[in-house]
């Protein structure tokens, strides 16, 4: 959905809102029952940025390579994209209590009108509904850090060949963008040879 105002514009398809057809718990335990107790389980609707403006940053916190990297995703530290965010929810809101989900749709389980109607309680209620996608991406980009080829500067022998060397976020198909940059490179390290 492309939006003007305050917060600027933004290409289509910046918003997406997704409906899960199973519960939410199934797709990420397919081995549990498929039917709970009655009123145990919920659906879940997903609305996503995907062209945030706000950025994370990842830092080594040690030299040992076992240690994770400290990650602070800075998700909706941007006022655009809070905003963005509002409307997604609002619309998808909407969507299902409209007279086209009548059949499906009994009520939100947290989500009221009063949060609805109000941007700093509807902030705090998507913050506290808040996850991740694991759809990072930037953090080894071209140019600085790796060539057009993956190949880290500085490191002989090391490429890196996934969406961390994008030097933008992708606004879809990080799946599909990290095949091809796997595939690609693979297809040129196969021609040194």
């Amino acid at each position: 959905m492309a939006q003007t105002g305050e917060a600027g514009q933004y290409p289509d398809g910046d918003l997406e809102v997704l409906l899960s057809v199973k519960p939410l718990r199934l797709l990420v335990n397919p081995d549990l029952p498929a039917l709970p107790a009655e009123g145990a389980d919920e659906y879940h609707v997903m609305v996503s940025l995907q062209a945030p403006k706000g950025r994370g940053r990842m830092t080594l916190v040690s030299g040992d390579p076992l240690t994770q990297p400290r990650i602070e995703y800075n998700y909706l530290n941007n006022e655009s994209d809070r905003q963005r965010m509002r409307v997604g929810v609002r619309t998808a809101a909407r969507l299902l209590t409209s007279a086209s989900f009548a059949a499906v749709f009994r009520s939100f389980a947290s989500l009221t009108d009063d949060i609805l109607g109000n941007d700093a309680l509807l902030d705090e209620w998507i913050g506290t509904h808040l996850s991740t996608a694991i759809h990072l991406s930037g953090s080894a980009p071209i140019g600085p850090v790796v060539d057009g080829q993956g190949r880290v500067h500085g490191v002989s022998a090391l490429r890196v060949a996934d969406t961390s060397i994008l030097p933008t976020v992708p606004s879809r198909g990080t799946f599909n963008a990290a095949v091809f940059i796997g595939e690609f490179i693979a297809h040129r390290m196969s021609e040194t040879r």
